[in-house]
């Protein structure tokens, strides 16, 4: 295939490319990949640590959600204080919880194997950005877009008639390239 052919091909696949990502709505963003901080010792990643208001009790309460957003029912929660205590604890059937009686200070929260740290706070005496409650995302079916690719393409009929037409016009830009008889050379 000569460098006009070639050329022609590539320009056919990436209009075609770009018409399904235009009416499909997928947004693509350039983000910096997170950078550790380093530590006095240690060249270790710090997490963010996301400060939390305790309730009038000293209680924690919170919701546990999936990557979409639908709160998970009967999910078991374990919380490590900053004393070493481990407290336990059962989501209800709305994926909500409440621990009475919490310590103040930094605490580990883990939920489906994943561990995020928390700053607690007695009632009143949080900084501002406290949260009143803990909205606790896990990873399982998180995805990198907005939804899988296979129900993207079952709900949006002009994404899959894109897909459909650069299937069938891509081959015949090639094979038309193809058939053109070689120029002669001057």
């Amino acid at each position: 295939m000569g460098q006009p052919a070639k050329t022609n091909v590539q320009r056919a696949i990436t209009l075609v490319m770009s018409m399904v990502m235009c009416c499909s709505g997928v947004r693509l963003y350039a983000v910096q990949p997170i950078q550790p901080h380093p530590t006095s010792n240690t060249q270790s990643f710090q997490p963010r640590i996301v400060d939390i208001e305790l309730g009038p009790h000293a209680e924690l309460s919170g919701t546990v959600v999936n990557g979409r957003g639908q709160r998970q029912a009967r999910v078991h929660v374990s919380i490590l204080e900053a004393n070493g205590q481990r407290r336990e604890t059962t989501t209800d059937q709305d994926g909500a919880f409440e621990v009475a009686k919490m310590k103040t200070g930094e605490t580990v929260i883990n939920v489906h194997d994943v561990k995020v740290r928390w700053r607690l706070w007695k009632y009143e005496t949080a900084p501002p950005q406290a949260h009143q409650k803990l909205l606790f995302v896990t990873r399982r079916e998180v995805h990198r877009g907005q939804r899988e690719f296979g129900t993207l393409i079952q709900s949006n009929k002009f994404l899959l008639a894109f897909i459909l037409a650069g299937a069938i016009a891509i081959p015949i830009a090639i094979t038309s390239q193809s058939d053109d008889p070689a120029q002669p050379a001057s």
